[in-house]
This record gives C-alpha cells, structure tokens and sequence, in this order.
C-alpha cells in the first residue's frame, strides 16, 4: 500500500502578498487614502474660486466692471425701489444709489459675484452630471442675483430709517444670510438630483 506523503503548497505568486499595500509608491498610498478625495476636493473648490476671483480682479476700471455694477446691479435695484416707494424719487447715478434724505453706495463687493462664484465652484466639482450642474446655474444665479437685489433695498431702506442698524445688517448679517440662503439652495439641488450622480 502506497503511504500518503505530506502535502507541499505551491506559492500563487498571480495573488499580492499581504504587505503589498505597505510596498506601494507613496502618491500612491496617498490617492488610497480616505482623506485624498475630500482634500483634493477642498483644493479644487478654492482653485477655481481664486482664479474666478482673479480674473474678475483684471476687469477692475472697465466696461465690463461698469456693466455689473453700475447697470445690472444699481439699476435694476433703482428700478424695483423706484416700484415699491415711488415718492421717494430714486436715481442710479453711477454706482449711486441716490435719493432726497440719503442713499448708499454700491461697491464690487455688494454684486453678489462672490456668493455667484462660490455657488459656481461648487457646482463644478459637485458630484452631479453636466445637465444638473448646468440646470444647477441656470437657476441658481439668477437666484443669487434676486437675494442680493433684497439685500440691497433693505439696506437702501435701513439706512434712511436707521442707520445704527445699517452697519451691522451691511456687514454682518446681509452677507451671513445670502451665503446661508445659497448653501440651502446647493444642498437642495444636490438632494433633488442624486440620481444624477456622476460614475466618473
């Protein structure tokens, strides 16, 4: 009778061994890290914010600067004051909203192009397909532009009324509340759209 011989196991050398991970290159071991997604996301958002930021920076003192500010944004917030209080007899005069017992002045930083950027920079790296990001804009900057429109005749109003108000509403609160109003938006339009999530 034949007698059974110890087994010998053959090495599957076609399997990775245990420390192959350990034996990676270390940009690889970095994009299988947990935190590489979410930081190279961080980056990304604020790459593109800057360098919208910078760009709209070069049109400082030209035509397309006058065109946000002076007829876009004053003008269309004339318009709509001139509606609601007729007898108040409001001018757009530059970047000037100016009437008989005071206005306030309209600098680049009250356009509501930053809160636009933000919502932009975030809708580009938002895990959604191009037909929601871009349904996404479509909809949401006009919609900061209408928010930033309120907070301009409130604080046209305020500081007529109550001018102790206008500086904290003007720094401080107005700004807090169109960010907070545009994050809603985004989160809405991100839980509206899952099924839109992009595989890539």
């Amino acid at each position: 009778m034949a007698e059974p011989s110890e087994t010998t196991q053959i090495p599957n050398h076609n399997q990775p061994s245990a420390n192959a991970t350990a034996q990676l290159p270390a940009k690889f071991q970095i994009k299988n890290s947990p935190f590489y997604q979410p930081l190279y996301q961080i980056v990304l958002f604020l790459g593109i914010f800057v360098s919208l930021q910078t760009l709209y920076g070069l049109t400082n003192g030209t035509w397309f600067e006058h065109l946000v500010i002076d007829d876009m944004t004053v003008k269309t917030a004339a318009q709509l004051i001139d509606w609601i209080t007729p007898e108040v007899g409001i001018h757009a005069i530059g970047t000037h909203l100016s009437a008989f017992g005071g206005g306030i002045n309209i600098a680049n930083g009250c356009t509501g192009l930053e809160v636009m950027f933000l919502l932009l920079s975030a809708m580009i790296i938002a895990p959604l397909n191009r037909r929601a990001k871009l349904l996404g804009l479509l909809l949401g900057i006009p919609y900061i532009f209408m928010l930033n429109q309120v907070r301009l005749i409130a604080l046209f109003y305020t500081f007529r009324m109550n001018k102790p108000l206008f500086s904290s509403l003007h720094s401080t609160v107005a700004p807090i509340l169109l960010i907070a109003f545009t994050v809603l938006f985004f989160a809405y339009w991100l839980s509206r759209h899952q099924q839109y999530v992009s595989t890539h």
